[in-house]
């Protein structure tokens, strides 16, 4: 068959420049590379065989390819970083490790987790969805220099209507704001209207005097020390807040009963009791002072006489005891721990044995009949998890309880399903 090749062109470079080696070969004189010619088709065959001359770069094709992954880079990479806003996150990598604070939050029913963290200019506070991992708020502290090493969970109080305090640098207090999401400096709010603190903040311990009720230890400019009670804007030295916390004389007149729960013990470690009367599950009706000056640091311990053994309550205003039983009768209790507690909702932490070492898992009692419910392993991770009660939360039907390690939180439903762990480092 008759060839029909009208232009013969480098398969390599495009140039019409060649030479003719022998019938049917070529060999192009721009770059080198030899080819020759099927007798019957005009495919064209190429041998790579480059005589080390300078290639002139003219092909359009590879000029366009090389123009394109250029711009197609330039859209991908370059111009997002950017235009990419700095993070107020906690969870970016130039931000983590910088955490200071965590307390889970009910807003509007829905649970978050509020944080406050260092940033690169300042300290943020961010609230987590715990159902997406995701961020949904993040603000600067105005007027708040980086949280320094010595501040720690005691820096953030829940009282017991739920308000939650945020001290900063022992001389600002934030309140949650739960309607619009966001911590507000009550600072100069709180104390403005009382004359005790008209020379100024010297410094604010949140946890000094939290067994006595919802308040704060307060130091004047002048070194006068108080005990404030936000709830009802009144102030209280050292002896009048002793005298006001127990008894039933000094109870407000909106004062109501509240619940909690403890387990008692003995006095003595050589006290030889039956394990089954020695710890038992006590359920305590009290009267709470409706944010007034209010002893709650109940602690019932067994004592010694000679027809038994008398429980103690050691510690507590007797008075505003209003009744106590043994929700759980004849219920055998190992290293038991109260993990969550209110009227409705009750979680304890026990281990299988005796031993401290051994198995444990977390069971919510009903409240009303001392029925065990449900009976879940806890993970052991990193060693022995112990959680913190004041840093646990019910929302909707789910329980968020923080790990010791400062990273992880537990998370299981009401019925006990859908246990799982939220980490503040890879959950993201």
């Amino acid at each position: 068959m008759a060839k029909q090749l009208k232009v013969i062109k480098c398969p390599q470079c495009g140039s019409v420049d060649h030479r003719q080696i022998k019938e049917d070969y070529y060999k192009c004189q721009n770059c080198g590379t030899e080819y020759f010619l099927d007798n019957d088709d005009i495919n064209i065959n190429v041998t790579h065989r480059g005589d080390g001359k300078p290639v002139a770069v003219n092909n359009k094709a590879v000029i366009f390819s090389v123009v394109l992954i250029a711009l197609v880079f330039l859209l991908a990479v370059i111009i997002p970083s950017l235009m990419k806003k700095p993070s107020k996150g906690i969870f970016s990598e130039s931000a983590y490790g910088s955490v200071m604070l965590d307390i889970p939050v009910d807003i509007k029913g829905k649970m978050y987790l509020l944080t406050i963290s260092n940033g690169s200019d300042g300290s943020f506070y961010s609230f987590t969805d715990f159902d997406t991992r995701k961020i949904v708020k993040s603000e600067k502290l105005l007027d708040v220099n980086k949280l320094g090493i010595s501040i720690e969970d005691r820096n953030i109080r829940k009282f017991s209507n739920g308000d939650i305090y945020v001290v900063i640098d022992k001389q600002k207090i934030f309140k949650l704001d739960n309607d619009n999401m966001e911590l507000k400096d009550v600072t100069v709010s709180m104390f403005e209207a009382d004359s005790l603190y008209k020379s100024g903040i010297a410094n604010i311990d949140p946890f000094a005097g939290s067994n006595d009720g919802d308040c704060f230890k307060v130091m004047t400019n002048m070194g006068k020390e108080y005990y404030f009670f936000p709830r009802i804007k009144q102030s209280f030295t050292q002896n009048e807040l002793s005298i006001n916390a127990s008894g039933s004389k000094s109870l407000r007149s909106d004062s109501k009963e509240a619940v909690t729960y403890i387990f008692t013990k003995k006095q003595w470690e050589s006290m030889e009791m039956d394990k089954t009367h020695e710890c038992q599950l006590v359920k305590i009706i009290y009267q709470d002072n409706a944010g007034g000056p209010s002893n709650t640091y109940f602690r019932p311990q067994w004592q010694t006489e000679k027809e038994g053994f008398k429980l103690d309550w050691w510690g507590a205003s007797k008075e505003r005891i209003v009744s106590y039983t043994n929700l759980t009768p004849d219920r055998l209790y190992f290293n038991p721990e109260i993990f969550y507690a209110d009227k409705v909702f009750l979680l304890v932490k026990v281990t299988a044995t005796a031993s401290k070492e051994s198995a444990f898992s977390l069971q919510r009692i009903n409240t009303a009949t001392g029925e065990l419910m449900w009976t879940i392993p806890l993970e052991v991770k990193n060693g022995r998890y112990i959680y913190y009660f004041k840093r646990a939360l019910h929302t909707g039907n789910r329980f968020a309880l923080k790990l010791n390690d400062g990273v992880n939180y537990f998370l299981v439903d009401d019925n006990g399903e859908n246990a799982t762990y939220f980490n503040l480092k890879e959950d993201r």
